[in-house]
């Protein structure tokens, strides 16, 4: 439950926070000192388990953004001998609706026409990543343009619309 997480998190337990989502997803919102995959799909996670083998005698909470995800990845760890697996229930945006102003940074992306939303609706969170353009800070989500590319990018208002809501020049073109 999001109230257990929170207290192992506010006494320092030992335990691994491990993000189960996409990596643009990570990119613009995370837990605090989480262990992020490098996938940039869920298809990937066998291979990405691969980064956090060494940690499985330890205590290892996945996370994703509802928590269906983390069904599946709690299963496959378990059945690989990580021997202490457990996820948040209801997810992110359950954590986030008990807890909203404690261990999340930044946003958090949902598959909608929102995009990315703070967690907290009361409040605005602070960008943990840059605009992919012009490197200032940035938490906005696109998806890009061109059919044939549609990679998830950040980008401010001013250089999406210098690209015509592309990821890249290129792409543009």
């Amino acid at each position: 439950a999001p109230a257990q997480l929170k207290e192992m998190l506010d006494r320092n337990d030992d335990v691994v926070l491990v993000d189960m989502r996409n990596d643009y997803e990570t990119k613009i919102g995370k837990f605090k000192n989480a262990i992020v995959l490098p996938m940039s799909n869920f298809r990937e996670l066998p291979e990405a388990v691969r980064e956090i083998k060494h940690l499985k005698e330890k205590r290892v909470v996945v996370y994703c953004t509802g928590g269906i995800r983390c069904e599946k990845a709690s299963a496959y760890l378990n059945e690989i001998g990580f021997k202490d697996v457990s996820q948040i229930k209801g997810g992110i945006l359950k954590f986030g609706e008990e807890f909203p102003d404690t261990y999340w940074e930044g946003k958090c992306f949902v598959f909608d026409t929102r995009g990315a939303i703070d967690i907290d609706p009361n409040s605005q969170s602070e960008p943990i990543t840059q605009c992919a353009m012009c490197s200032l800070p940035c938490a906005e989500l696109h998806n890009c343009a061109l059919t044939t590319c549609d990679k998830f990018f950040t980008a401010c208002k001013d250089c999406l619309k210098i690209l015509k809501e592309c990821c890249s020049k290129n792409c543009r073109n």
